[in-house]
């Protein structure tokens, strides 16, 4: 079992009452003589650009605080998410801007992006005028009538089921990524990649 983990950013010592692995990030783990007593924390609260986002916690039957789901703020919304099989939250990153959510059964990814809010999100054009003071007004087009806007919303792009929990992600320094420590999954180097047909050059420096 990997209970505690420590890194320099190129290699994760971990383990536990079972012994310790050395892993070169990327590479094969290999036991190792190292111990340590030191064990990186995972705070349940992380900050981003757009953003924050920490872990909820709950007492369970037994009287333990577990983590339910993930509370997210941003562009003055609060949000919440919750894994598939309502899993117990272990850990929580930001990596490349998105959000990276450990659990018993794995890890998913989730992503703000820009969406055109929805058609019942218009106002009339007489309650855009009255908006409270100091609340941001709906702009009018020409027929005066509020213009959608675009708005920030929190989207699940990516998971993966494996077995957890995890307990600490680190950040890749060069490629992206993640590297992932589960209590009893092992080490894993996690990248996203995008999917889809490859640019198609029709001449010239053009890309279609």
């Amino acid at each position: 079992m990997l209970e505690v983990a420590v890194t320099d950013g190129r290699r994760v010592l971990a383990g536990g009452r079972e012994g310790f692995w050395l892993w070169r990030i990327g590479g094969e783990p290999a036991l190792t003589d190292k111990t340590t007593d030191l064990t990186t924390i995972m705070g349940a609260e992380r900050s981003a650009a757009w953003g924050s986002a920490h872990i909820v916690e709950e007492k369970n039957p037994d009287g333990i605080s577990v983590g339910t789901c993930v509370e997210i703020k941003h562009d003055g919304a609060v949000e919440r998410y919750e894994p598939d099989g309502s899993p117990h939250i272990t850990a929580i990153e930001f990596i490349d801007g998105d959000l990276w959510i450990g659990h018993e059964h794995g890890l998913d990814v989730l992503r703000r992006v820009e969406v055109l809010e929805p058609e019942d999100a218009e106002v009339d054009a007489a309650a855009a005028e009255s908006a409270a003071p100091g609340a941001k007004k709906k702009q009018l087009d020409e027929n005066g009538k509020p213009v959608r806007q675009f708005v920030g919303k929190i989207s699940p792009i990516r998971s993966w089921r494996f077995e957890g929990p995890v307990l600490f992600i680190y950040p890749e320094r060069l490629g992206g990524g993640g590297s992932i420590v589960s209590l009893h999954g092992g080490f894993m180097l996690l990248k996203q990649t995008a999917i889809g047909d490859s640019p198609v050059f029709t001449g010239r420096g053009d890309v279609k």
